[in-house]
């Protein structure tokens, strides 16, 4: 039995399953670091999309709800970004909403409409998955670099677009408009720049790569979600053993008895 997030999967579609999932878990023995897990076999790719998909569409018809709601409550919720490995000079912050598999309740909560918008849609909220707000700072350069994984598309959202900053993508250079949404594939080498004297605000949401059937997406999430159990399982596990531990080492200690003088 599944969930509308984790729907079941059933005999039928089990004996269908693609022979490109089956290729792409058949690697998992031999990888030897997290990009191999990230990398979906034989799904074709370009950086930049132009075909409108079904979240872009939405968020550009409320744009200007969701640029007022921004308004209303940016005060609050930004920290600085701190994906390693990604140089920039300057300042970049994010404000997150969904977090790889973890949904920010306190930030969700300052943008309900926006909130409503994204769980109306299929965003990936697993272990894939960002939605945020991402705010680079005037003359903020971020250096170019890859996301970790081929099975998504990230879509940008111009929240307030000043002039003179841009993004490319696989060599491509492109830039924002207020209340209009770019797609492009992050597995591709890209950077992006603000060379304006003003903040850049963008509202990232990450969806799944609209190549992927949908057998392979809901296959996808129950593997993600299988990897986030097992993690938190271990993580209690390796706590309580620590805690037991210590534990133990303390009543040791305590029930050791004095050296004589």
């Amino acid at each position: 039995m599944g969930s509308d997030d984790h729907p079941a999967v059933d005999a039928d579609d089990v004996i269908n399953v693609p022979p490109r999932f089956l290729k792409y878990v058949a690697a998992f023995p031999a990888a030897r670091d997290y990009r191999a897990f990230g990398t979906y076999p034989d799904l074709p790719s370009q950086p930049w999309y132009e075909d409108y998909l079904e979240l872009p569409s939405e968020l550009e018809r409320n744009a200007e709800l969701i640029t007022e709601e921004f308004k209303r409550r940016a005060g609050s919720g930004f920290h600085r970004q701190s994906e390693p490995g990604v140089a920039r000079e300057g300042e970049w912050d994010v404000c997150i909403l969904f977090e790889r598999g973890l949904r920010r309740g306190e930030n969700c909560a300052r943008f309900p409409l926006l909130t409503r918008i994204l769980e109306s849609h299929d965003i990936i909220k697993g272990l894939a998955g960002l939605v945020y707000f991402s705010r680079l700072g005037p003359h903020t350069r971020i250096a170019p670099h890859t996301g970790p994984t081929n099975m998504r598309l990230r879509c940008h959202l111009g929240i307030l677009i000043p002039d003179r900053c841009g993004i490319a993508v696989g060599g491509v250079s492109r830039t924002w408009r207020q209340g209009k949404c770019i797609v492009f594939d992050d597995s591709f080498l890209h950077s992006a720049w603000n060379d304006s004297d003003v903040d850049r605000i963008v509202l990232v949401a990450d969806i799944w790569h609209p190549r992927l059937s949908s057998i392979e997406v809901t296959l996808l999430k129950g593997l993600h979600r299988y990897v986030d159990l097992q993690a938190a399982n271990l993580s209690r596990y390796w706590q309580e053993n620590e805690r037991a531990r210590l534990s133990g080492a303390r009543q040791a200690r305590e029930e050791r008895p004095a050296r004589p003088e």
